[in-house]
C-alpha cells in the first residue's frame, strides 16, 4: 500500500488514538496523530459489561474525530485495534459490530498476546545492538503487556490483566491515600514472573508519554521530543511522591499535554515503578510507538521498518 494514507485507530481501555499513516521508501511516515481519552472501559470491573451510554459516547467521538481527518485528508482505507476493554467485555462482540457499522469502519479485537508482539514489532528498530536483552512494556488502560527479546528472539512474552483504569477504580490512589501499600502488594503479585534483565526497557503507551511529558516540562504532546525521554528510577521516585500528595487541580495543570488522564496518572507512574523494580533494566527509554505500529507493519506484510518518522500537520 505504497503511498496510501491510512486512518489507523487504537481503541483502547482509556483511550482512542487516531493516526494517519503511509508507507514510503521502507519508512512508516505519521503526518497527523491524536489522542481523546474515551474510557471505553469505564467501570467495566463491576460487571462485565460496556454500558450503552459509554457506547454511544465512544461512537461519537469517534465520528466526529473521522469526520475531521478525512475532510483534510486523501485517505484511501481505514483500519485499527481495540484491546482489553472489548477483550473483557461480555458485549465486546456487539459494541465492536457496533462500532465498525455504525462508523463504516474495520477495528480489529486482538489478543493480549498480539498486543505485546505488535509493541515489540513497532520497536524493533530502534534496537542497534541484536545482542542487547530488550524489555517492551506497553501500559494501557486494561492491560500491561511484557516481552523480553535477545537477538530477535522472544524470551519471554505476557499480557497482564492490569492496568491505570482498572488499577484507579480498585484502589482510588488518586483520593485515597491509605490504600498504596494493599495497591503495590497487587501489582508485586501480578507481576511475579522470572525474566532475565533487560539492558534497555522501552517503555510503550500514555502512561508513558505523560510521564515523560511531565518530567520533561512539555505541556502540548509533541512525539517528537517525548521519544527517547529517558527515566531514571530516583527522578521517577519523586514524582510519585509529588503526584501522590498533589490535588486534583495540581494534577490537571501538570498533565497540561493530557488533561484527560489527570485521574489515572498516579496510578500509571506507581506501574512504572513497580515494573523497573521488577526487571531492574540498566536504561529504561520512552517510545511512542506502539502496537498499533505494528499491527499496521503486520497487516501490509512488514516485518521491519527502517524508521517511523513523525511529519505532523499541525494545522
Amino acid at each position: 500500500m505504497e503511498n496510501k494514507k491510512i486512518i489507523l485507530i487504537d481503541l483502547g481501555t482509556n483511550t482512542a488514538i487516531f493516526s494517519v499513516v503511509e508507507f514510503l521508501n521502507n519508512k512508516l511516515i505519521i503526518s497527523y496523530e491524536k489522542s481523546i481519552t474515551t474510557r471505553i472501559g469505564q467501570n467495566i470491573g463491576c460487571d462485565n459489561i460496556i454500558s450503552e451510554e459509554v457506547l454511544l459516547k465512544n461512537i461519537e467521538i469517534l465520528r466526529t474525530e473521522l469526520e475531521k481527518i478525512k475532510a483534510s485528508n486523501c485517505i484511501s482505507s481505514n483500519c485499527g485495534i481495540t484491546t482489553e476493554a472489548i477483550r473483557k467485555a461480555k458485549n465486546g462482540t456487539e459494541c465492536i459490530e457496533n462500532i465498525n457499522r455504525s462508523l463504516g469502519i474495520k477495528l480489529d479485537v486482538i489478543t493480549g498476546e498480539q498486543e505485546a508482539f505488535y509493541t515489540w514489532l513497532a520497536v524493533k528498530h530502534l534496537v542497534k545492538n541484536k545482542k542487547s536483552i530488550i524489555g517492551v512494556c506497553d501500559i494501557g488502560g486494561g492491560s500491561t503487556e511484557i516481552t523480553i527479546v535477545q537477538d530477535q528472539k522472544i524470551l519471554f512474552m505476557k499480557s497482564f490483566p492490569v492496568g491505570v483504569v482498572r488499577l484507579e477504580e480498585e484502589f482510588h490512589l488518586t483520593s485515597d491515600k491509605k490504600n498504596l501499600d494493599t495497591a503495590t502488594n497487587k501489582l508485586l503479585d501480578v507481576f511475579d514472573f522470572d525474566s532475565q534483565k533487560p539492558d534497555i526497557l522501552f517503555l510503550s503507551g500514555g502512561t508513558a508519554t505523560s510521564t515523560a511529558a511531565i518530567m520533561s516540562g512539555i505541556n502540548d504532546y509533541d512525539p517528537v521530543p517525548i521519544d527517547g525521554v529517558i527515566i531514571k528510577r530516583h527522578e521517577l521516585d519523586k514524582l510519585f511522591e509529588k503526584l501522590f500528595n498533589s490535588s486534583t487541580e495540581q494534577l490537571k495543570d501538570m498533565l497540561r499535554s493530557d488533561p484527560g488522564r489527570y485521574d489515572v496518572i498516579t496510578a500509571g507512574v506507581l506501574m512504572i515503578k513497580t515494573i523497573m523494580e521488577k526487571l531492574k533494566p540498566s536504561k529504561t527509554i520512552v517510545t511512542t510507538y506502539g502496537p498499533r505500529h505494528g499491527y499496521i507493519m503486520d497487516k501490509q506484510n512488514i516485518k521491519e521498518v527502517e524508521n517511523i518518522i513523525y511529519r505532523l500537520n499541525k494545522k
